[in-house]
């Protein structure tokens, strides 16, 4: 026989109360999909671990039931499967591991463009001049 999920209970219990799962949304703000994701116990639908245990906490708490104990079944049961695997750098070491070249880089682009606009400037404003001369010259009597 199948162990009570943290996603039966939950609907168990809305169903008991005579709810919907809209009426669920509005009361607790957390999305008919999450809602329906969690009381099939597809938590992978779910952005990320903290995600799943606060609406876990919300809906059991607007449905009147302590949130511990779902939330303690919840990480048993599913071992934390969206967690993050520790690969999250910190600042000090996306600067080490190759942040810092990535905003130089883009720096000198920007500092690229801005000299080629420039000079695109120069180049049109020396022409500009070069045909306003040879305008007054050709009009000029000798």
């Amino acid at each position: 026989m199948r162990e009570t999920t943290v996603g039966m209970i939950l609907a168990d219990v809305r169903r008991r109360r005579g709810l919907t799962v809209s009426d669920v949304e509005r009361a607790t703000k957390i999305r008919a999909r999450f809602i329906l994701a969690i009381e099939e116990d597809r938590f992978g639908a779910i952005s990320g671990d903290v995600y799943a245990r606060g609406f876990i906490k919300t809906y059991a708490e607007h449905l009147g039931l302590d949130p511990q104990p779902l939330i303690e079944q919840y990480t048993r049961e599913y071992d934390h499967p969206l967690k993050f695997d520790g690969k999250i750098k910190t600042r000090q070491e996306q600067h080490m591991n190759g942040g810092w070249m990535r905003r130089v880089a883009s720096t000198l682009a920007i500092i690229a463009c801005m000299i080629g606009l420039l000079y695109w400037g120069a180049m049109a404003s020396k022409k500009t001049m070069e045909q306003e001369m040879r305008a007054q010259n050709a009009v000029r009597p000798k």
